[in-house]
């Protein structure tokens, strides 16, 4: 009776796996180990584009198309690998504007120059244009203010190289409107920005060249 017990309780054999001593296709296409045949390891640079520009100065080996040489365009990427993506930075300018205001229907007419800054990031930027108004004009400062600032309502780049929206313009004197504007990278290190307001009371317009 035991002896069955002691059978019917045994765990059966079972037989070992064999060892499988052939490579597996992970190893077999796993990084390259830079051993040349001579057994030594190259180290490098790689120029693994084949683009002419080694690892040591190409900021993407792997892209024919970013390498020190190339030519930096709105795509989002370094192109020229100089740390810098599209046209980021600092740009500035002095504005000419033209303005009409009517007072008692009498028309004025104020030629300005204005300073300009702008700092540009990849999506957006930060605009100013500032107008100062001269003391001794004294229907311009009755009509505009002592001073006239122009910031972009949404400074968002849905284009890379270009914006087109409202720049809020704020008086001194306490009122504000808005203008159509246009700011257009012609190149990665100018941008033209242009100005139109037309209202019953005020009429501006400007345009001007931003150089970074």
């Amino acid at each position: 009776m035991f002896a069955l017990l002691a059978i019917a309780c045994s765990k059966p054999d079972i037989p070992d796996r064999e060892t499988d001593d052939s490579t597996s296709l992970a190893d077999s296409i796993g990084e390259d180990s830079g051993q040349t045949d001579s057994g030594e390891v190259d180290t490098g640079p790689w120029d693994r584009d084949e683009d002419s520009y080694t690892s040591e100065v190409d900021c993407d080996d792997r892209d024919p198309d970013v390498n020190p040489g190339a030519d930096e365009v709105f795509d989002g990427t370094d192109n020229d690998c100089d740390g810098v993506v599209d046209a980021q930075g600092s740009y500035s300018a002095t504005i000419p504007i033209s303005a009409r205001g009517w007072f008692e229907n009498t028309p004025y007419d104020f030629e300005l120059q204005c300073p300009a800054t702008m700092e540009r990031a990849l999506i957006d930027f930060e605009l100013q244009v500032v107008c100062e108004i001269p003391a001794d004009d004294s229907w311009g400062r009755k009509l505009l203010g002592a001073t006239l600032t122009m910031t972009p309502d949404d400074p968002y780049l849905w284009e890379l190289d270009a914006w087109s929206g409202t720049l809020i313009i704020e008086s001194s004197e306490g009122w504000d409107t808005g203008a159509a504007a246009t700011l257009q990278w012609t190149d990665m290190e100018q941008a033209v920005l242009s100005i139109s307001l037309d209202t019953a009371w005020l009429d501006a317009t400007g345009k001007g060249t931003l150089k970074r």
